[in-house]
């Protein structure tokens, strides 16, 4: 009986929360009427429903539980096995021996948890920062829902862990977590202040009511709704919403220091407005404008991969690997193979005009980029990761002897040393001009974003190959080594294909060029990063166990490879069409 009072309490605590998300809903149904669109409402309601369906899933856990009970004697509690042996179920584990995965007593709020937070890390925010990064006014309902969602991912692991022993003690996924919600915070901050220094009577002269545009645009929306104001002006009319001509689709959102003709506000910024005024008067400047979007954009570009690296260290706290000597291994695989993976959504992101205006995307640069080359980043990413590994390859046995494999490492270490300075170097218009003793700007970085420089290819190769050939300590760990090392071979391969393609048929216009090489060079790159990480010994002794072959891993890494490729189109689609509306706009 007393394991059952211990079972049910935590369930009984579970109710006020999912008051607070019905109060939630109906605060943000009774306080933005004029909202038009449904972005932040709708994750409201989602997660008051995934709230209702874990409090049901750990209710039903808890009759299974107390049916067990009936069933069995004192002795019927099993240690769980550890995560060296099998997976298992058992609700009456050894904590000990347990993770997170394992353990089925309120796994519905661990499930709520992986899907709010998967939902908003790897649907909303890409979106939200694409739409940043091309200065649409959609970004703010959009930054919203991710917010909103990243906020219920926490309270969901929150009342998880509350109801769960701490199997996973000083998690990185924890620190790490509370980190971005400083730096989201910190974002919003800036963005906000920008708005408010932005649109204040300080600079235009105006009084309480604007509408806002995101503090990221360029001054030519602030140009263009200065222009238009006026014109109202002249003409009797007024700058809220009905009067300015845009539309209703084209903003959605109104920010007014005064009422409004719809009878409420979202935001009262006018009051921070007066607060700012008398506090801190000097703050209404446009040096603080342009620091407060230098810092927002800067954060916003590091979302991505700053969420990626939440993700896997989500995915090592719920399966407890990496613990104890493992934790070197286990950082090794998942920090390169990440770099692979994060290298190949850059390669697609080039061939699909992510970076067209740094010249990037295979074409010619614009005349006012000077924006280094792809290839001279590319080398400077291989030169330091060599100049690192160098001192790290020795690591897990420091102090002691080198043994062969680590001399293999720091073979490979100085191979990415000497390939990216090489590369760094063949970049150089100084050390083009000596040799060739002509005008630097026949160097091909002059005109394009990118010259057919084949060192970090040559590296990537080499890598893939040495690899694959590289000794392990069972026949499925050396065929996942081989695997990925082939994909990162032929993304190598793939590469040079496309310099070639080039150097015969040279770029000639600014806009993005496609050579399908680069298709297949991403998804190698992608697939083989993917691969890479898995190779991870606690990874590979789990799927030995468990019976299943090396092509059941790889077969599961090209679906997931493809329908990351795919996700990651739409996303850039979507910017480009934020980007075209604007341009539409400005014409205007």
């Amino acid at each position: 009986m007393g394991a059952r009072r211990t079972k049910t309490a935590p369930l009984r605590t579970s109710f006020p929360v999912v008051r607070y998300f019905v109060r939630t809903v109906f605060f943000f149904c009774n306080s933005a009427p004029s909202m038009k669109t449904g972005s932040t409402l709708l994750p409201a309601a989602l997660l008051l429903i995934l709230a209702s369906l874990a409090l049901a899933h750990d209710h039903g856990d808890e009759h299974g539980d107390m049916n067990m009970d009936m069933h069995t004697d004192k002795a019927h509690s099993h240690p769980l096995p550890s995560h060296n042996t099998s997976i298992s179920t058992n609700a009456g584990a050894d904590a000990s021996n347990a993770y997170y995965f394992a353990l089925a007593p309120h796994r519905g709020w661990l499930y709520l948890h992986i899907l709010t937070m998967l939902l908003s890390w790897v649907i909303i925010m890409p979106v939200a920062t694409t739409l940043s990064l091309a200065s649409s006014r959609h970004h703010v309902p959009a930054q919203i829902s991710f917010l909103t969602t990243n906020v219920a991912g926490i309270v969901f692991a929150a009342v998880h862990a509350g109801l769960t022993e701490d199997l996973y003690p000083a998690a990185s996924h924890r620190k790490l977590g509370w980190a971005l919600l400083v730096i989201l915070g910190v974002q919003a901050a800036v963005g906000m202040l920008a708005r408010v220094v932005r649109n204040s009577g300080h600079e235009h002269g105006g009084g309480g009511g604007f509408r806002a545009v995101p503090a990221y645009e360029d001054e030519a929306y602030s140009r263009l709704y200065s222009d238009r104001r006026s014109a109202d002006s002249g003409h009797g009319g007024s700058v809220d919403q009905e009067s300015s001509g845009y539309g209703d689709e084209d903003h959605g959102l109104e920010w007014v220091g005064e009422k409004s003709a719809r009878g409420r506000w979202w935001v009262d910024l006018a009051t921070l407005e007066n607060a700012l005024s008398a506090s801190v008067p000097g703050i209404f400047n446009e040096r603080v404008v342009k620091i407060c979007n230098l810092v927002y954009s800067v954060i916003a570009r590091f979302l991505i991969p700053l969420g990626f690296t939440q993700i896997c260290l989500g995915i090592v706290t719920g399966a407890g690997i990496f613990m104890g000597s493992s934790v070197l291994n286990g950082l090794a695989h998942f920090i390169k193979g990440g770099v692979f993976f994060l290298y190949g959504i850059l390669t697609l992101s080039r061939w699909l005009g992510a970076f067209s205006e740094l010249g990037w995307s295979w074409n010619l640069k614009p005349t006012t980029s000077r924006a280094f080359t792809c290839e001279t980043v590319e080398s400077g990413g291989i030169f330091l990761y060599g100049c690192a590994n160098v001192f790290l390859e020795h690591l897990a046995s420091w102090g002691g002897a080198w043994s062969h494999g680590d001399l293999q490492h720091v073979s490979i270490a100085f191979m990415f040393l000497g390939g990216g300075l090489l590369g760094l170097l063949l970049e150089s218009t100084w050390i083009w001009l000596v040799l060739g003793g002509q005008d630097h700007s026949d160097h091909p970085a002059h005109n394009a974003g990118f010259t057919p420089n084949p060192l970090p290819a040559l590296v990537i190769f080499l890598l893939g190959t040495l690899m694959s050939q590289h000794h392990q300590h069972s026949h499925f760990s050396s065929t996942i080594h081989t695997q990925w090392g082939a994909l990162l071979a032929a993304a190598a391969v793939c590469r040079s294909l496309t310099y070639l393609l080039f150097f015969r048929v040279p770029p000639r216009s600014t806009q993005p060029t496609r050579p399908p090489t680069e298709v297949l060079t991403a998804f190698c790159l992608i697939a083989g990063g993917v691969v890479f990480m898995c190779s991870n010994r606690d990874t590979v002794n789990y799927l030995e166990r468990i019976g299943v072959d090396a092509m059941f891993s790889l077969t599961l890494t090209v679906g997931v490879t493809a329908l990351c490729m795919c996700w990651v189109t739409v996303v850039v689609a979507v910017g480009a069409w934020a980007g075209g509306r604007k341009a539409e706009v400005e014409r205007v």
